[in-house]
């Protein structure tokens, strides 16, 4: 979103540094439309230079936070269009490359002066969701633990607008395996379906570079408990089918190929000793899966056969009638 010409020439003309904020929280002086953070950091930008004021820094520090308090107006507890307090916003930029570093040097301050770390936004995200990767968790979630220690009363189990809960968040941006093992212990549900019909399963064996404890039993954890591990996503493909797409791809690199078998071996072992939600459906979609791509059996050939024969008997009994002879349950399957 950009300011109006309307809008920018107020900007540059604006003879009272005072007013710049409340100037610069609306991108129209016409319209109620709010503007976003980022928005307001670019119109600083173009008024400190406009005005050669020769505070145009890349880098905020405290005193700066204060400075624009003090000199411009500036209120790190307003809510922009996106519904972020400034908080919110400082620390949304880890998930980017970009400026991720810019508000490093004054984060401390922004907590203490802010009126509601807990504020969810208009995407129906709290600060965890930005507490998500290396550089916000620390190595070893060292930086998340001291946040939920001084903050405790953090809702664990927010879901965004796209359905997804912070664990999708922490698998998408590589969250520390002992955060991960947190948002488990805290009974984050594992089952959960966002609203394209991705289940974690997917970013998990997608995103997790690290085929360890703590990944392999969320693995198993999610794996048995939703309803349906060959459901279809938006585009048509289950869990399966993307993870196998994924390993077919020559281009994908070779490290996540490699993640991509352990798992998709995993899979197999797991459906072979029926540890899933089993149900004639599900065991209808996994196995018309096994038969349409036998290349699976390239990957693991046992774990390929004892799914497929697992699924095959137990589909065969389903559909035998009750009291049935069972000399006819011996069936080659």
């Amino acid at each position: 979103m950009e300011y109006s010409n309307y809008k920018r020439n107020e900007i540059l003309e604006l003879k009272n540094n005072k007013d710049l904020f409340a100037v610069l929280c609306y991108l129209d002086s016409y319209s109620d439309k709010k503007a976003y953070w980022s928005d307001i950091f670019k119109g600083y930008k173009l008024f400190s230079l406009n005005k050669d004021l020769g505070n145009n820094k890349k880098f905020f520090k405290e005193e700066d936070i204060v400075d624009l308090e003090k000199n411009y107006g500036f209120n790190i507890n307003h809510i922009d269009s996106g519904g972020n307090n400034l908080l919110l916003y400082v620390t949304s930029l880890s998930k980017r490359t970009q400026d991720s570093y810019c508000f490093d040097f004054c984060l401390d301050y922004i907590f203490k002066n802010t009126e509601n770390v807990y504020l969810v936004n208009n995407y129906d995200e709290n600060l965890l969701f930005n507490y998500c990767n290396y550089q916000t968790c620390g190595v070893r979630g060292e930086d998340f633990f001291k946040l939920i220690e001084k903050y405790p009363d953090f809702n664990y189990k927010q879901s965004n607008k796209m359905g997804r809960n912070i664990l999708f968040e922490n698998l998408i941006h590589t969250a520390p395996a002992e955060v991960i093992q947190f948002y488990m212990d805290k009974n984050v549900d594992v089952s959960a379906i966002d609203n394209e019909g991705y289940s974690i399963l997917y970013f998990l064996t997608k995103y997790a570079h690290n085929y360890d404890t703590v990944y392999k039993k969320l693995f198993s954890k999610v794996f048995e408990s939703i309803e349906n591990i060959a459901q279809k996503n938006k585009h048509g493909n289950s869990f399966l089918e993307e993870l196998y797409l994924f390993f077919k791809n020559e281009k994908s690199f070779t490290g996540s190929r490699e993640n991509c078998k352990k798992w998709m071996i995993l899979s197999l072992e797991k459906i072979a000793r029926k540890e899933f939600n089993f149900n004639e459906e599900s065991c209808n979609q996994i196995l018309l899966f096994l038969e349409q791509y036998e290349y699976l059996q390239n990957v693991d050939k046992r774990s390929y056969l004892e799914a497929k024969y697992v699924l095959k008997k137990e589909l065969l009994e389903m559909k035998l009638p009750i009291g049935e002879d069972k000399n006819y349950k011996k069936l080659k399957v």
